[in-house]
């Protein structure tokens, strides 16, 4: 008898679920996800272009003030806050359209092909390394690599961490700064070497 009245409050879970059916968690991520990688977009763009956009006044706020990639933790946790502001207008996709507008888009300048590209790099070297070589034949792989792990070699330090520790940790710092800068020259130069 019990058992009966289970699989009868069972059916009508299922029958309400049918009538309104709300995204799975996989649906929501991936929707999630493809607002993040719009906010990334938005966040290489000049504010020039951003300006053309009917973003309201707090996400180009936000915009403005993403951190570079350099500082990898920093920039994806803005990332992710720059995405929520979004999700919560719900206009990403008359953003979208207002980018593929031709008077928005315009061909991106070379200087920033080479951002995006150390960007993205940084971000996730084996996710790019195809195209890294497709855009940069001539590129030096080798150093290139060894740039990103002085990049990505970062120390968090605890609060009670002594002045010779931090010392340490800010060179480390500089050194990652310098790494990056290294990296856009030499991308720069690579591409130079390679007329597109």
């Amino acid at each position: 008898m019990l058992s009966q009245q289970r699989q009868a409050e069972e059916d009508i879970d299922q029958s309400e679920n049918l009538e309104n059916p709300e995204p799975s968690k996989s649906q929501r991520k991936r929707e999630a996800d493809e607002v993040r990688d719009f906010a990334r977009l938005l966040t290489t763009l000049s504010s020039r272009k951003l300006k053309k956009l009917s973003l309201p006044p707090e996400i180009v706020d936000a915009i403005n003030s993403c951190p570079p990639a350099s500082t990898r933790g920093a920039h994806k946790r803005h990332l992710m806050f720059i995405s929520k502001l979004m999700r919560k207008t719900e206009q990403v996709d008359e953003w979208r359209a207002q980018l593929d507008n031709p008077q928005v888009r315009a061909t991106k300048s070379p200087a920033s092909r080479h951002e995006v590209m150390r960007d993205n790099l940084i971000e996730a070297f084996s996710d790019h390394v195809d195209t890294l070589r497709e855009q940069y034949p001539q590129a030096n792989m080798q150093k290139i690599r060894q740039l990103i792990r002085q990049i990505n070699a970062t120390v968090e330090l605890p609060d009670e961490a002594g002045d010779d520790e931090r010392k340490e940790a800010q060179a480390l710092s500089n050194k990652a700064k310098k790494a990056s800068m290294t990296l856009l020259q030499l991308l720069r130069d690579s591409a130079g070497s390679n007329p597109q």
